[in-house]
């Protein structure tokens, strides 16, 4: 036992613990008055022991087969999960605009008798708008059980249900032109369950991203990151023109495949996510980022509001403090917090109520500008 052992400032080690499982990280700490750092190594033990549960199968197999002496894990890692919750999330929102490209073959407007029933009809846009509002109301409301199931399952499973729910909602989308459903309350209905499964998108990229990327440079990563919605809005655009493009020779195109062939590029994207995406750094042996470390730093007179401070930041897998302030590692995580204590958080609200006017205008563009610019163009 060495002298800082001794005193207190040092966890004991484990003499039989594997550190070969692990890869250390410098915490700091402020304990009693004195400053000093320790080496976290295995943070939260019961990472390690649901490998298959946290870790897809072909991870596991890269590891074990010893792929990583060549690459540096922690830079593959985190540009393996920007790249895939990138393109996660742009297929959601790829899989959004195909209705508003066949709006203009649902709904023609010189000529809406050529249409496709009952949104040929005078009052077809008040159908079509009916139709987005579904979904939109479902969404929003979905948001909120979304968020609040995303803090407490596999992120992994529930960003790949989501992404294949998006793919059926979207694929049930076409079956109408070669089933001929001409049922309203069919596209409500998918609309709606479409909407519940969109939700699951946002909270689990953020999350996912929070814990791999800290501090350094978020602007510039995340900057570039959430380009996925614009990427996502141009290739929802461009893959459901090619047959959505109603000639006086043509009327009625084969629409459907406007929303099939979108359907089947995000099923494919799922299990890319399914089959490499690593949620938590932790979960393969690495230290987190440095803002979900910052919670370890603790004087002896904040001691009592600890577990409100780990609750909002969320700490490094379950870590505690004693008495003393010096950090210990415990088998449980940290509880996710409640949509109250959510809402207290400062800039919460504020930032709420901006993001919904700026939606508010970016929904308008993203399902109606395709119709109206073919309508007032004359295309």
């Amino acid at each position: 036992m060495t002298s800082e052992e001794r005193r207190g400032l040092l966890p004991k080690k484990e003499e039989d613990e594997d550190d070969s499982s692990t890869e250390s990280s410098q915490v700091v700490f402020n304990g009693g008055g004195q400053s000093g750092s320790f080496a976290l190594t295995n943070p939260d033990p019961h990472y390690y022991s649901r490998g298959p549960l946290h870790v897809p199968l072909l991870v596991q197999l890269s590891i074990s087969l010893g792929l990583f002496k060549y690459v540096p894990k922690p830079i593959f890692f985190k540009v393996l999960v920007y790249i895939l919750t990138f393109i996660g999330y742009a297929t959601y929102h790829m899989s959004r605009k195909p209705f508003s490209v066949v709006k203009v073959v649902l709904n023609p407007p010189n000529d809406s008798s050529n249409g496709w029933p009952p949104f040929n009809t005078d009052d077809g846009k008040t159908l079509l708008g009916g139709v987005d509002n579904a979904w939109g109301f479902s969404y929003a409301f979905a948001m909120f059980f979304s968020g609040i199931i995303a803090d407490r399952v596999n992120l992994r499973y529930f960003l790949t249900m989501g992404m294949l729910g998006s793919a059926i909602a979207t694929m049930l989308l076409g079956v109408p032109y070669y089933a001929g459903i001409h049922l309203y309350a069919y596209f409500i209905l998918v609309q709606i369950f479409g909407g519940v499964m969109q939700s699951t998108g946002w909270p689990s990229v953020v999350s996912i991203m929070s814990h791999w990327f800290g501090k350094q440079r978020r602007g510039l990563l995340m900057g570039i990151w959430n380009a996925h919605t614009s990427v996502g809005n141009i290739v929802g655009t461009i893959v459901p023109s090619f047959w959505a493009n109603p000639t006086h020779s043509d009327p009625n195109p084969a629409w459907g495949l406007s929303f099939i062939v979108p359907s089947l590029i995000m099923a494919v994207a799922a299990m890319l996510v399914f089959t490499l995406l690593v949620v938590d750094p932790q979960h393969v042996g690495l230290s987190p980022p440095v803002h979900t470390l910052e919670s370890t730093k603790f004087s002896d007179t904040e001691t009592n509001a600890s577990d409100e401070r780990k609750a909002v930041v969320g700490v490094n897998g379950g870590s505690s403090s004693t008495n003393s302030g010096v950090p210990q590692t415990s088998p449980s995580p940290v509880q996710a917090i409640g949509f109250f204590r959510a809402l207290m958080i400062p800039g919460v609200i504020e930032y709420s109520l901006a993001l919904f006017f700026n939606k508010l205008v970016s929904y308008t563009f993203l399902f109606w500008l395709p119709y109206y610019v073919k309508t007032s163009m004359k295309i």
